[in-house]
């Protein structure tokens, strides 16, 4: 399946119907936020005024998270310590909604990285943890968590994530990979080390940049040339690994694909707009690259998804995730090559956009819904759209069919079809999803879709306003635009040219 075959909708519930198992180092991430007003008379160091603590989920616990807050299904498989930093993570995980089974090991203290922040600036780290190799037990259940995966009747994958704490030990890698190869599972996975053999088999494997130099230090024996070092590095670790497949994270270079699984070597641009912290993009990266080979889409486009989630990411701070609605936007317009193409806007039906409402509201997200022939689209049209579109988090913009538009307008009309109507439409920045609809009155399509806001133009009343009130009966509310006056299809077609 292509992704730029489908509608964003159909997209979506496709990622979402995948179950990623991520099996991999855990950790707690703590944050401890407050302000600098001095230095220490002690010692020449900052004073850090402490205002709050905030906790999260670190290492592969995060990855779990990036697959859970989009609303796939995940199952987290580690190793917590008996102490409250590894009852804290469960928790969260509790509260994220994310299954996991998890090894408890006295022995071996829950891993908890503690950051101290002082406005956007980190002035340290401290890590609490006591690397500790996997024993029989705990390498046992985790293999038996991978058999009982592998039975799942449901699109999956499975994840790697080795922060090198010591609970992917090689031979566990390898079993791991042997039983998901058998069963035709991808592997994406996280490494650490320089020793990149120990994930031979893997479908993808995902290094850094400075993973991949000090892994292949060879390859950067040439002058440093970006796309060269970038290039030659790709090749080493797809040889030094003995992966089907390297995946590449270069920071502002982007993201290299090397493998027979794609198209040849390609380089995708970093797709960050602001970066307030790049905690945990590669994690991002990760689920849904694991995600989008779970679902079968080609692994160019599974990795450009995962490049704009991880760019939408990095604008967040602190280790963070992506919502349904952000990954919405995302296959609309953030991925890339093809996924900027407006066709994509194009939802074939009330059931997609049904399904776009519901994830708005359950993301708490505003959706705009606006409804019309818009057969010439002219200048009154785009000040509507564009208002509307101010409205809201996204805007979906709902189109008379062909048919519809005869019965309301008369024969002659739509001067358009509902192809090319679609297509105009799709095309405006400022328009997020379109769809079409066949009935004299949008009025089923805005019960469907539920919208935040519904928009007309001022050439209407409120209680004129089809689905207004149903509108205002979930708590939504309707909006009037002010019209350009003497702007209107009807107007430019009976003068047979534009209004100047």
């Amino acid at each position: 399946m292509s992704a730029v075959d489908h509608s964003v909708a159909h997209l979506l519930h496709v990622l979402q119907g995948a179950h990623i198992l991520v099996v991999g180092d855990v950790m707690l991430d703590r944050y401890v936020y407050g302000e600098v007003e001095r230095i220490s008379p002690e010692a020449p160091v900052p004073v850090l005024r402490e205002r709050a603590t905030r906790c999260a989920l670190g290492g592969a616990a995060n990855v779990a998270a990036n697959v859970a807050s989009v609303g796939a299904q995940v199952t987290l498989v580690g190793r917590v310590g008996t102490d409250a930093a590894g009852l804290e993570l469960v928790t969260l995980l509790e509260q994220a909604g994310i299954a996991h089974e998890l090894v408890e090991d006295a022995s071996t203290p829950t891993t908890t990285k503690t950051r101290f922040v002082a406005g956007s600036q980190q002035l340290a780290r401290v890590d609490h943890e006591d690397v500790h190799p996997t024993g029989d037990r705990t390498a046992g259940a985790v293999l038996a968590s991978l058999a009982s995966f592998l039975d799942i009747d449901a699109p999956r994958a499975v994840v790697l994530a080795d922060y090198a704490k010591g609970l992917l030990e090689t031979s566990l890698i390898r079993d791991i990979v042997a039983a998901a190869a058998r069963r035709d599972v991808p592997v994406v996975t996280d490494p650490k080390g320089t020793d990149l053999s120990r994930y031979a088999g893997s479908t993808v494997i995902k290094p850094n940049l400075a993973e991949a130099r000090a892994a292949c230090p060879l390859a950067v024996d040439t002058p440093r040339d970006a796309a060269r070092e970038i290039r030659a590095l790709a090749d080493a670790c797809l040889t030094a690994s003995g992966a089907r497949n390297v995946v590449l994270s270069c920071s502002a270079d982007g993201v290299a694909v090397l493998g027979p699984d794609g198209p040849g070597f390609s380089q995708l641009p970093t797709r960050a707009r602001d970066v307030a912290d790049v905690s945990g993009a590669g994690d991002t990266l990760v689920a849904l690259t694991a995600l989008g080979l779970a679902a079968e889409l080609p692994l160019l486009e599974a990795v450009e998804i995962a490049n704009a989630a991880a760019g939408v990411v990095c604008g967040k701070a602190g280790t963070a995730t992506l919502t349904g609605t952000e990954l919405l936007a995302v296959l609309v317009g953030g991925g890339g090559r093809d996924l900027h193409e407006a066709h994509r806007k194009i939802l074939t039906g009330s059931d997609e956009a049904h399904d776009v409402g519901e994830q708005y509201r359950a993301d708490g997200r505003r959706l705009v819904f606006a409804n019309g022939c818009f057969d010439l689209l002219h200048a009154g049209h785009i000040r509507l759209l564009a208002h509307a579109r101010s409205l809201g988090d996204a805007l979906m913009v709902a189109l008379n069919s062909d048919a519809s538009v005869r019965t309301l307008k008369g024969e002659g009309r739509p001067v358009q079809s509902e192809q090319d109507r679609c297509e105009i439409m799709a095309a405006l920045a400022c328009v997020d999803y379109v769809v079409l609809f066949s009935e004299d009155t949008p009025l089923e399509l805005v019960k469907a879709v539920r919208p935040a806001v519904l928009v007309k133009g001022d050439d209407y009343k409120s209680d004129e306003v089809v689905g207004g009130a149903e509108t205002e009966s979930w708590g939504g509310r309707v909006v009037l635009v002010p019209r350009l006056e003497g702007r209107s299809t009807t107007s430019i077609i009976s003068s047979g040219s534009h209004p100047r």
